[in-house]
């Protein structure tokens, strides 16, 4: 896959999360590459933020740290899952600012009173 030019896909929250991806759905979210291996098929291991998996296809420019729209079906092959790339793209978002955003708490309430 060539790099092509960045790519605002709008609102992240609409993406997809890696840990609800199963065998058999398809995965379409904003990435950031931490791994990348080859010879043979390139095989990157992806973040969203909470959780990893590793992207699979047969050629592709981008590189460690880039962040990037990807877009393909989730299978699990040897015990694990993986995301079988038919789509990838530079985007433009900015991966501390999504990681600023799912870190804050979902529940700042506590049943429990402090005495400080």
């Amino acid at each position: 896959m060539k790099k092509s030019e960045n790519v605002s896909y709008g609102s992240e929250d609409n993406t997809s999360r890696i840990m609800e991806a199963f065998d058999g759905s398809f995965f379409d979210g904003i990435v950031k590459i931490n791994r990348k291996a080859k010879p043979g098929p390139v095989v990157f291991l992806v973040s969203d933020g909470e959780s990893s998996i590793d992207a699979v296809t047969k050629d592709s420019d981008f590189d460690l740290n880039d962040v990037v729209h990807l877009m393909g079906p989730v299978s699990d092959r040897a015990g694990r899952r993986q995301i079988e790339i038919v789509r990838m793209e530079k985007s433009s978002a900015d991966f501390d600012e999504i990681i600023a955003r799912i870190s804050v708490p979902k529940r700042t309430m506590f049943s429990i009173e402090s005495s400080r």
